[in-house]
């Protein structure tokens, strides 16, 4: 920190992070208000050739029950979305695991996928 604030003088060492991609999230609900079904507030997934003016069209949606964990891998074919809620806030924690470029480009060299 430089001042209270982010140094973004370039250094290889702080460059480093910004090398890196979101592979893994976590969401935590902490909601206190008990959710219904059509409080709206879920987690949606799609399937991967589901176009942007498709997007209703979703595969599984993950209802923000409180004290739940919502963990899932974040790739070139997970497509997610948060579903607007209609009754209360959603409350929760998102946690983001992040790795190397070069590490998902080598997971993914097959598809033919280059980050």
């Amino acid at each position: 920190l430089f001042n209270g604030q982010v140094d973004y003088r370039t250094t290889e060492k702080f460059n480093d992070v910004f090398k890196r991609v979101r592979a893994i999230a976590i969401i935590y609900y902490i909601n206190e208000t008990p959710w219904l079904p059509g409080n709206g507030g879920e987690t949606a997934f799609y399937l991967d050739d589901v176009k942007d003016h498709e997007l209703q069209k979703y595969e599984k949606t993950v209802a923000p029950l409180a004290n739940r964990a919502l963990i899932y891998e974040i790739n070139p074919w997970s497509k997610h979305a948060f579903l607007s809620n209609i009754m209360y806030k959603r409350i929760n924690l998102i946690q983001w695991y992040h790795t190397t470029v070069e590490y998902m480009n080598e997971l993914y060299k097959k598809s033919g996928i280059v980050l």
